[in-house]
């Protein structure tokens, strides 16, 4: 079982993730950030640029595979939308997404001025500048996206672990 969390920068989703790791001691919990830091690759938006994405991705999906030959129950951070140092975005290639051979896809829908006012006051991460507005169209962007790539509905919004425990199944 693999599950995917996504969601915007600054949505929560680090947050979300540890609050899982409480309450799920036997899923290996980890982020696309973590996974390809352990890679020597680069993950600061002030270091990306197309070439290093792309490849970022491919790393990502062969780290993933690695993992789960040892661990079964993996629960990730990830991205199906990357915004860059100059805050334009990056769309992940859909058929990466779906080499990720997630069972479940969730999107942590935060609400925008929530993550506005926490990308404001983290200072232990650099993001591009960006206004309400405009993480507004990002984030429905991102939903509508990810509804592209993984269709039949297999997209779940949540807003808090309690979402996430009704959606898994019994194991």
């Amino acid at each position: 079982m693999i599950i995917g969390l996504f969601g915007l920068s600054g949505s929560g989703k680090t947050h979300l993730t540890n609050e899982f790791k409480i309450l799920h001691q036997d899923y290996f919990c980890t982020s696309a950030s973590d996974l390809l830091k352990a890679s020597k690759r680069p993950v600061k938006s002030e270091a990306l640029d197309t070439t290093n994405l792309n490849f970022n991705q491919y790393v990502l999906v062969e780290k993933l595979s690695e993992i789960y030959k040892i661990h079964k129950k993996i629960f990730i951070e990830l991205h199906a939308i990357i915004e860059d140092k100059n805050g334009k975005y990056y769309k992940v290639d859909g058929h990466i997404l779906n080499s990720l051979n997630l069972d479940l896809i969730l999107f942590l829908d935060t609400p925008i001025e929530k993550i506005l006012d926490q990308r404001n006051n983290d200072k232990k991460k650099t993001r591009p500048y960006t206004n309400l507005y405009q993480l507004k169209q990002l984030s429905f962007l991102q939903k509508k996206y990810l509804n592209e790539v993984f269709p039949n509905d297999k997209v779940k919004c949540i807003q808090k672990i309690s979402d996430i425990e009704k959606l898994m199944p019994l194991s």
